[in-house]
């Protein structure tokens, strides 16, 4: 096996992006649902002078104020705390898009869904608080209030179940992406698919990418660190352009592109090349890729 220096250049970006955690909707409901409960009857809530009438108020609104806030605030974290799209730079962005189904739109989609589920929620909320507080309300009336808000908070999040999956789903994809810390060195690894760059990086390296004596295994980006001083990273392999290159090209091969497009003289790239014969790829198609990739970036 033997390395081939192309270019000097990286590009950098910002560290990786922390995403919060997902649960979907029948997880938080089922949480939502053991916190009432823990809601006890006041031994004073039966009585009704004026000492007292906070207390014989708040005993159902209070079970029913903990079952809302106990969907509504996790929902809102989720939201929250998604970074925002417009602040990842254009590098991350491409790889949000290649990696995503649907792209940016459904990265923005999703955000949109969980903040739209959050309103209808508050306005329930609304609604019933309202009714908790009449003046001279019952007990009994209470009760039905209770069970009228909690059913109209179900209600409400049904429809929105396979939205919340949809967008546990995307949050874990992202949450997997490698993104380039600026302040380290930087070393880059590309070549064709199955020639030893994940095994190179899995034996020199922190970083432990999945390694299959096939092709693609490697389908995203993936960093390691050598003495936590110089910063090596994997890449999907590349096959030869052909005149139809672009259009043929697949998304595991276009956030290797990407990378290449995106770059600027912080970094090395190095090629890799087996030339051991063991390689799906034989020499002379490993060289003109090598030759491509010089003539294009």
């Amino acid at each position: 096996r033997s390395i081939f220096v192309i270019k000097r250049y990286f590009s950098t970006s910002k560290h990786n992006v922390r995403y919060p955690r997902i649960q979907n909707l029948d997880e938080l409901l089922k949480v939502a649902n053991i916190k009432s409960k823990t809601i006890r009857q006041h031994p004073k809530d039966k009585i009704h002078n004026k000492k007292y009438r906070l207390i014989a108020q708040s005993y159902q609104y209070r079970k029913f104020s903990l079952y809302y806030y106990s969907i509504y605030k996790q929902l809102q974290y989720y939201y929250q705390h998604m970074p925002i799209i417009d602040k990842f730079t254009d590098f991350q962005q491409s790889i949000i898009e290649l990696s995503l189904s649907k792209g940016i739109y459904q990265y923005n989609k999703g955000i949109k869904d969980v903040k739209k589920l959050c309103n209808k929620l508050d306005n329930i909320y609304a609604q019933y608080s309202k009714k908790f507080h009449i003046p001279n309300v019952t007990q009994k009336d209470k009760s039905i209030y209770l069970k009228q808000s909690i059913k109209a908070i179900n209600h409400c999040c049904i429809p929105y179940t396979s939205i919340i999956l949809q967008y546990q789903e995307m949050v874990s994809i992202l949450s997997k992406l490698h993104f380039i810390d600026p302040n380290q060195h930087t070393v880059i690894l590309i070549g064709m698919p199955n020639v030893g760059k994940s095994s190179l990086i899995h034996c020199i390296s922190s970083g432990k990418p999945e390694i299959q004596n096939y092709s693609f295994t490697t389908r995203n980006i993936l960093c390691g660190m050598i003495d936590n001083k110089l910063q090596i990273t994997d890449t999907p392999g590349l096959l030869p352009f052909t005149t139809d290159s672009t259009k043929k090209r697949n998304k595991i091969e276009l956030l290797t592109l990407n990378m290449l497009h995106y770059v600027d003289k912080k970094a090395l790239i190095l090629f890799l090349i087996d030339a051991s014969g063991h390689s799906s790829y034989s020499l002379k198609q490993q060289l003109t890729l090598r030759r491509q990739i010089k003539e294009q970036f």
